[in-house]
Protein backbone atom coordinates (compact mmCIF):
# COMPACT_ATOMS: atom_id res chain seq x y z
CA UNK A 1 0.00 0.00 0.00
CA UNK A 2 2.53 2.42 0.86
CA UNK A 3 4.57 1.41 -2.21
CA UNK A 4 1.61 1.78 -4.92
CA UNK A 5 1.03 5.19 -3.08
CA UNK A 6 4.12 6.61 -4.61
CA UNK A 7 2.73 6.68 -7.97
CA UNK A 8 -0.70 8.15 -6.70
CA UNK A 9 -0.12 11.62 -7.78
CA UNK A 10 -2.80 12.62 -5.15
CA UNK A 11 -2.22 14.13 -1.25
CA UNK A 12 -3.45 11.15 0.40
CA UNK A 13 -2.58 7.30 0.67
CA UNK A 14 -4.31 4.07 -0.43
CA UNK A 15 -5.51 3.97 3.13
CA UNK A 16 -6.87 7.35 3.41
CA UNK A 17 -3.75 8.60 5.46
CA UNK A 18 -2.06 11.75 4.18
CA UNK A 19 0.60 11.24 1.87
CA UNK A 20 4.21 11.40 4.28
CA UNK A 21 2.37 12.28 7.02
CA UNK A 22 3.71 13.43 9.89
CA UNK A 23 7.16 13.64 7.90
CA UNK A 24 6.31 16.89 6.40
CA UNK A 25 7.17 18.60 9.62
CA UNK A 26 10.35 17.22 9.51
CA UNK A 27 11.17 18.00 5.74
CA UNK A 28 9.54 21.58 6.22
CA UNK A 29 12.35 22.02 9.01
CA UNK A 30 14.60 21.59 6.49
CA UNK A 31 13.31 23.80 3.79
CA UNK A 32 13.06 26.44 6.72
CA UNK A 33 16.63 26.07 7.90
CA UNK A 34 17.67 26.03 3.71
CA UNK A 35 15.79 28.80 2.94
CA UNK A 36 14.88 31.46 5.75
CA UNK A 37 17.09 30.37 8.29
CA UNK A 38 17.11 28.70 11.65
CA UNK A 39 15.20 31.74 13.66
CA UNK A 40 11.71 31.23 12.05
CA UNK A 41 11.72 26.96 12.74
CA UNK A 42 9.08 27.52 14.94
CA UNK A 43 7.19 30.37 13.31
CA UNK A 44 4.04 28.86 12.56
CA UNK A 45 2.66 30.99 10.22
CA UNK A 46 5.13 29.88 7.74
CA UNK A 47 5.13 26.16 8.86
CA UNK A 48 1.25 26.10 7.79
CA UNK A 49 2.22 28.00 4.57
CA UNK A 50 4.59 25.31 3.96
CA UNK A 51 2.34 22.39 5.14
CA UNK A 52 -0.86 23.57 2.79
CA UNK A 53 1.36 22.89 -0.15
CA UNK A 54 1.42 19.62 0.24
CA UNK A 55 -1.55 18.85 2.66
CA UNK A 56 -4.65 21.95 1.84
CA UNK A 57 -6.40 21.51 5.41
CA UNK A 58 -4.09 19.40 7.56
CA UNK A 59 -1.81 20.77 10.45
CA UNK A 60 1.74 19.28 11.20
CA UNK A 61 3.59 21.40 13.38
CA UNK A 62 7.75 21.15 13.80
CA UNK A 63 8.02 21.34 17.69
CA UNK A 64 11.14 19.13 18.04
CA UNK A 65 14.51 20.98 19.06
CA UNK A 66 16.15 22.66 16.71
CA UNK A 67 19.43 20.33 15.69
CA UNK A 68 17.26 17.87 14.45
CA UNK A 69 16.13 19.99 11.35
CA UNK A 70 19.85 19.65 10.19
CA UNK A 71 19.34 16.28 9.95
CA UNK A 72 16.34 16.87 7.35
CA UNK A 73 18.25 20.01 5.79
CA UNK A 74 19.84 17.85 2.40
CA UNK A 75 16.23 15.58 2.06
CA UNK A 76 14.19 18.87 2.23
CA UNK A 77 16.24 19.69 -1.30
CA UNK A 78 14.87 16.64 -2.77
CA UNK A 79 10.87 16.53 -3.84
CA UNK A 80 8.83 15.58 -1.21
CA UNK A 81 7.48 12.10 -2.73
CA UNK A 82 11.86 11.14 -2.92
CA UNK A 83 12.75 12.58 0.90
CA UNK A 84 10.25 10.30 2.08
CA UNK A 85 10.99 7.27 0.34
CA UNK A 86 14.62 7.71 1.24
CA UNK A 87 13.44 8.43 4.80
CA UNK A 88 12.01 5.37 4.58
CA UNK A 89 14.72 3.57 3.86
CA UNK A 90 17.05 5.12 6.42
CA UNK A 91 14.65 4.07 9.19
CA UNK A 92 14.47 0.39 8.24
CA UNK A 93 18.38 0.90 8.34
CA UNK A 94 18.38 2.10 12.11
CA UNK A 95 15.74 -0.20 12.70
CA UNK A 96 17.58 -3.47 11.53
CA UNK A 97 20.91 -1.59 13.10
CA UNK A 98 19.42 -1.60 16.34
CA UNK A 99 17.82 -4.64 16.65
CA UNK A 100 21.13 -6.73 15.24
CA UNK A 101 23.44 -4.59 17.81
CA UNK A 102 21.21 -6.17 20.99
CA UNK A 103 20.86 -9.66 19.27
CA UNK A 104 24.81 -9.56 19.97
CA UNK A 105 23.72 -9.66 24.06
CA UNK A 106 20.86 -12.00 23.84
CA UNK A 107 21.49 -16.07 21.79
CA UNK A 108 18.32 -15.73 20.11
CA UNK A 109 17.38 -16.84 16.65
CA UNK A 110 18.56 -14.24 14.73
CA UNK A 111 16.05 -14.55 11.42
CA UNK A 112 13.57 -15.14 13.20
CA UNK A 113 13.70 -12.03 16.00
CA UNK A 114 14.34 -9.67 13.27
CA UNK A 115 11.19 -10.74 11.03
CA UNK A 116 8.97 -10.44 14.32
CA UNK A 117 10.67 -7.25 15.03
CA UNK A 118 9.27 -5.87 11.51
CA UNK A 119 6.63 -7.09 11.54
CA UNK A 120 5.69 -5.13 15.01
CA UNK A 121 3.02 -2.91 13.71
CA UNK A 122 3.85 0.15 15.05
CA UNK A 123 7.05 0.05 13.24
CA UNK A 124 4.98 -0.43 10.16
CA UNK A 125 1.98 1.53 10.44
CA UNK A 126 2.92 4.54 12.35
CA UNK A 127 7.34 4.60 11.69
CA UNK A 128 6.96 4.12 8.32
CA UNK A 129 3.26 4.75 6.73
CA UNK A 130 2.84 7.69 9.33
CA UNK A 131 6.68 9.38 8.43
CA UNK A 132 7.88 9.43 12.11
CA UNK A 133 11.29 9.39 13.45
CA UNK A 134 11.04 7.07 15.98
CA UNK A 135 13.59 4.85 14.58
CA UNK A 136 16.24 7.20 15.30
CA UNK A 137 15.46 6.58 19.04
CA UNK A 138 15.62 2.81 18.77
CA UNK A 139 19.06 2.98 17.14
CA UNK A 140 20.07 5.28 19.80
CA UNK A 141 18.52 3.58 23.01
CA UNK A 142 20.02 0.16 21.19
CA UNK A 143 23.39 1.43 20.81
CA UNK A 144 23.75 3.04 24.49
CA UNK A 145 22.15 -0.12 25.93
CA UNK A 146 24.86 -2.29 23.82
CA UNK A 147 27.75 0.00 25.14
CA UNK A 148 26.08 -0.45 28.52
CA UNK A 149 26.15 -3.92 28.86
CA UNK A 150 29.82 -4.01 27.14
CA UNK A 151 30.97 -1.60 30.03
CA UNK A 152 31.75 1.10 28.11
CA UNK A 153 29.90 3.30 30.32
CA UNK A 154 31.57 7.33 29.00
CA UNK A 155 30.56 6.52 25.34
CA UNK A 156 26.94 4.77 26.21
CA UNK A 157 26.43 8.14 28.10
CA UNK A 158 27.44 9.87 25.15
CA UNK A 159 25.04 8.05 23.35
CA UNK A 160 22.36 8.59 25.66
CA UNK A 161 22.54 12.55 25.40
CA UNK A 162 21.31 11.94 21.93
CA UNK A 163 18.34 11.01 22.74
CA UNK A 164 17.55 14.73 23.58
CA UNK A 165 16.25 14.75 20.27
CA UNK A 166 13.68 14.23 21.85
CA UNK A 167 13.76 15.10 25.80
CA UNK A 168 10.97 13.38 27.24
CA UNK A 169 12.44 10.05 26.21
CA UNK A 170 15.15 10.63 28.72
CA UNK A 171 12.64 11.76 31.16
CA UNK A 172 12.82 8.32 33.67
CA UNK A 173 16.41 7.00 32.43
CA UNK A 174 18.38 9.49 33.69
CA UNK A 175 17.04 9.07 37.01
CA UNK A 176 17.73 5.56 36.79
CA UNK A 177 20.93 6.04 36.55
CA UNK A 178 21.44 8.46 39.43
CA UNK A 179 20.02 6.38 41.67
CA UNK A 180 22.25 3.17 40.25
CA UNK A 181 25.21 5.58 41.11
CA UNK A 182 26.45 5.10 37.14
CA UNK A 183 28.42 8.59 37.32
CA UNK A 184 30.54 7.47 34.18
CA UNK A 185 27.31 6.84 32.01
CA UNK A 186 26.03 10.50 33.52
CA UNK A 187 29.20 12.20 32.94
CA UNK A 188 29.16 11.45 28.89
CA UNK A 189 25.39 12.01 28.82
CA UNK A 190 25.82 15.56 30.34
CA UNK A 191 28.94 16.28 28.25
CA UNK A 192 27.11 15.81 24.95
CA UNK A 193 23.60 17.69 26.53
CA UNK A 194 25.81 20.24 27.40
CA UNK A 195 26.98 20.32 23.26
CA UNK A 196 23.21 19.63 21.78
CA UNK A 197 22.14 22.79 23.98
CA UNK A 198 24.95 25.03 22.87
CA UNK A 199 24.18 24.07 19.49
CA UNK A 200 20.29 24.86 19.74
CA UNK A 201 21.38 28.44 20.91
CA UNK A 202 24.13 29.50 18.23
CA UNK A 203 21.36 28.26 15.98
CA UNK A 204 17.98 30.12 17.54
CA UNK A 205 20.03 32.94 19.57
CA UNK A 206 18.98 33.34 23.55
CA UNK A 207 15.91 35.24 22.12
CA UNK A 208 14.69 32.13 20.15
CA UNK A 209 15.56 30.18 22.95
CA UNK A 210 13.14 31.50 25.06
CA UNK A 211 10.67 31.46 22.43
CA UNK A 212 11.15 28.02 22.07
CA UNK A 213 11.28 27.27 25.67
CA UNK A 214 7.61 29.47 25.65
CA UNK A 215 6.48 27.16 21.96
CA UNK A 216 7.42 23.93 24.63
CA UNK A 217 5.25 25.14 27.42
CA UNK A 218 2.18 26.01 25.45
CA UNK A 219 2.43 22.11 23.52
CA UNK A 220 2.98 20.74 27.05
CA UNK A 221 -0.51 22.44 27.90
CA UNK A 222 -2.38 21.70 24.66
CA UNK A 223 -1.38 17.56 24.92
CA UNK A 224 -2.34 17.97 28.65
CA UNK A 225 -5.63 19.72 27.90
CA UNK A 226 -6.48 16.62 25.31
CA UNK A 227 -6.41 19.40 22.07
CA UNK A 228 -4.08 16.89 20.25
CA UNK A 229 -5.28 13.34 18.76
CA UNK A 230 -6.46 10.97 21.37
CA UNK A 231 -5.66 7.61 19.56
CA UNK A 232 -2.02 8.46 19.46
CA UNK A 233 -0.90 8.28 22.82
CA UNK A 234 -0.62 5.64 25.20
CA UNK A 235 0.40 7.18 28.14
CA UNK A 236 -1.00 6.48 31.50
CA UNK A 237 -2.42 9.90 32.00
CA UNK A 238 -4.56 10.01 28.74
CA UNK A 239 -5.64 6.90 29.37
CA UNK A 240 -7.48 8.19 32.66
CA UNK A 241 -8.28 11.71 31.72
CA UNK A 242 -10.02 9.94 28.31
CA UNK A 243 -11.57 7.25 30.93
CA UNK A 244 -12.77 9.59 34.13
CA UNK A 245 -11.72 13.21 32.63
CA UNK A 246 -9.40 13.37 35.96
CA UNK A 247 -5.92 14.67 35.25
CA UNK A 248 -3.24 12.47 36.87
CA UNK A 249 -0.05 13.62 35.18
CA UNK A 250 2.35 14.38 37.93
CA UNK A 251 0.98 11.67 40.13
CA UNK A 252 1.95 9.33 37.23
CA UNK A 253 5.35 10.85 36.91
CA UNK A 254 6.07 10.84 41.02
CA UNK A 255 5.05 7.09 40.73
CA UNK A 256 7.24 6.18 37.29
CA UNK A 257 9.85 8.31 39.67
CA UNK A 258 9.17 5.73 42.85
CA UNK A 259 9.86 2.93 40.08
CA UNK A 260 12.94 3.72 39.00
CA UNK A 261 14.64 3.46 42.04
CA UNK A 262 13.36 -0.70 42.09
CA UNK A 263 15.49 -0.98 38.50
CA UNK A 264 18.89 1.05 39.32
CA UNK A 265 20.75 -1.91 38.57
CA UNK A 266 18.61 -2.52 35.12
CA UNK A 267 18.23 1.02 34.02
CA UNK A 268 17.52 0.22 30.79
CA UNK A 269 14.05 -0.49 31.93
CA UNK A 270 13.23 2.93 32.58
CA UNK A 271 12.45 3.27 28.96
CA UNK A 272 8.56 1.41 30.13
CA UNK A 273 8.16 3.89 32.60
CA UNK A 274 9.04 6.22 29.94
CA UNK A 275 5.92 5.38 27.67
CA UNK A 276 3.76 4.45 30.54
CA UNK A 277 4.24 7.08 33.35
CA UNK A 278 5.55 10.01 31.17
CA UNK A 279 2.98 12.73 30.65
CA UNK A 280 3.78 12.15 26.83
CA UNK A 281 3.36 8.63 25.44
CA UNK A 282 2.91 8.67 20.91
CA UNK A 283 2.16 5.70 20.22
CA UNK A 284 4.78 5.55 17.16
CA UNK A 285 7.37 5.54 19.79
CA UNK A 286 6.75 1.64 21.34
CA UNK A 287 9.16 0.43 18.72
CA UNK A 288 11.72 1.84 21.50
CA UNK A 289 10.17 -1.34 23.53
CA UNK A 290 11.98 -3.93 21.41
CA UNK A 291 15.70 -3.73 22.21
CA UNK A 292 14.32 -4.15 25.76
CA UNK A 293 11.88 -7.01 25.18
CA UNK A 294 15.13 -9.03 23.55
CA UNK A 295 17.32 -7.83 26.05
CA UNK A 296 14.91 -9.04 28.40
CA UNK A 297 13.48 -11.98 26.69
CA UNK A 298 14.28 -14.73 29.27
CA UNK A 299 12.10 -12.74 32.00
CA UNK A 300 8.60 -12.11 30.01
CA UNK A 301 5.84 -15.02 29.19
CA UNK A 302 5.06 -15.67 25.69
CA UNK A 303 1.50 -14.50 26.44
CA UNK A 304 2.50 -10.99 27.42
CA UNK A 305 4.33 -10.76 24.13
CA UNK A 306 1.68 -11.98 21.45
CA UNK A 307 -0.36 -9.77 23.74
CA UNK A 308 1.82 -6.72 23.53
CA UNK A 309 1.79 -7.48 19.88
CA UNK A 310 -1.81 -7.98 19.35
CA UNK A 311 -2.75 -4.96 21.27
CA UNK A 312 -0.11 -2.70 19.67
CA UNK A 313 -2.19 -3.76 16.37
CA UNK A 314 -5.13 -3.13 17.47
CA UNK A 315 -5.30 -0.02 20.12
CA UNK A 316 -5.38 3.16 17.70
CA UNK A 317 -8.30 2.18 15.73
CA UNK A 318 -10.00 0.81 18.85
CA UNK A 319 -9.19 4.04 20.05
CA UNK A 320 -10.94 6.18 17.12
CA UNK A 321 -13.71 3.98 17.48
CA UNK A 322 -14.07 4.18 21.38
CA UNK A 323 -11.37 6.75 22.93
CA UNK A 324 -10.14 3.57 24.86
CA UNK A 325 -6.35 2.87 24.49
CA UNK A 326 -6.32 -0.74 25.12
CA UNK A 327 -2.48 -1.50 24.68
CA UNK A 328 -1.78 1.00 28.03
CA UNK A 329 -3.30 -1.29 30.23
CA UNK A 330 -0.75 -4.12 28.56
CA UNK A 331 2.29 -1.61 28.93
CA UNK A 332 1.28 -1.08 33.08
CA UNK A 333 1.35 -4.56 33.29
CA UNK A 334 4.46 -4.95 31.37
CA UNK A 335 6.06 -2.47 33.72
CA UNK A 336 4.79 -4.35 36.70
CA UNK A 337 6.65 -7.32 35.18
CA UNK A 338 9.71 -5.78 34.57
CA UNK A 339 10.13 -3.58 38.06
CA UNK A 340 7.74 -4.81 40.65
CA UNK A 341 7.60 -8.61 39.93
CA UNK A 342 11.61 -9.30 40.97
CA UNK A 343 10.97 -7.23 44.08
CA UNK A 344 8.40 -9.56 45.01
CA UNK A 345 9.74 -12.80 44.02
CA UNK A 346 12.87 -11.65 46.07
CA UNK A 347 10.04 -11.10 49.60
CA UNK A 348 9.12 -14.24 48.86
CA UNK A 349 12.82 -15.99 48.69
CA UNK A 350 12.63 -16.26 44.54
CA UNK A 351 16.12 -15.51 42.58
CA UNK A 352 15.51 -12.27 40.91
CA UNK A 353 17.50 -10.60 37.68
CA UNK A 354 19.02 -8.28 40.30
CA UNK A 355 20.55 -11.23 41.60
CA UNK A 356 21.73 -12.98 38.89
CA UNK A 357 22.50 -10.02 36.81
CA UNK A 358 26.68 -10.87 36.68
CA UNK A 359 25.35 -15.21 36.11
CA UNK A 360 24.97 -15.81 32.23
CA UNK A 361 22.61 -17.08 30.95
CA UNK A 362 22.18 -20.86 29.89
CA UNK A 363 21.56 -19.81 26.16
CA UNK A 364 21.80 -23.71 25.01
CA UNK A 365 18.66 -24.65 26.92
CA UNK A 366 16.93 -21.21 26.75
CA UNK A 367 17.03 -21.80 22.45
CA UNK A 368 16.54 -24.96 22.70
CA UNK A 369 12.88 -23.84 24.81
CA UNK A 370 12.54 -21.38 22.18
CA UNK A 371 12.69 -24.28 19.57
Amino acid sequence: MIGLSFARNRGLTLSGAPFAGDFIEFYNSGRILNTYGADRLYDFQLQEKLTQEFLPGFSVPFVTPPYVAILFSPLAHLPLWFAYLIWILISIALYLAAVSLVLRLELLPRRMTILISLAFPPFLMLTIAGGQISAIGCFIFASWLYLLKTERKFLAGAVLGLLLYKPTLSVFVVPALLFGRQVRVLMGFATVSILLGFVGIWMLGITGSIHYLAVLREFSSLVGSGFTRAAMHVDLTSFVRRLVHVDIKYFSILFGLLLTFLIRRTPERAMALTLVFNSYGPVYDLILLVPLLIVAYSTLSREMLVTLFVGSFLTVPICQLTGIQIITPILVFLCYVLCIKPMVQSGSGSFTLDAQENVPHDHGQLLTTYQ
